[in-house]
């Protein structure tokens, strides 16, 4: 679920959406209130928006999570 990526622990939304058996929509949604949360620093670091191209090869957002920014999410 999570990878090595310029020696820092990433992940995906959509990653962590399956893994868990979530609605990516219902994952998007919460990242969106722990950043509220969070200080901006914090946010800039640990989340950072994305696209992903869909069955219909359309972009969808999603957001790919550090170390930290995935801790505090789940």
């Amino acid at each position: 679920m999570v990878q090595a990526k310029n020696g820092e622990v990433v992940t995906t939304s959509r990653k962590i959406a399956k893994y868990f058996g979530k609605r990516h929509g219902d994952v998007l949604r919460k990242i969106e209130q722990v950043k509220a949360d969070c200080s901006r620093e914090f946010s800039q670091r640990n989340f950072a928006s994305a696209e992903y191209a869909d069955e219909q090869a359309k972009p969808r957002p999603m957001f790919i999570l550090y170390r930290d920014g995935f801790m505090l999410l789940v």
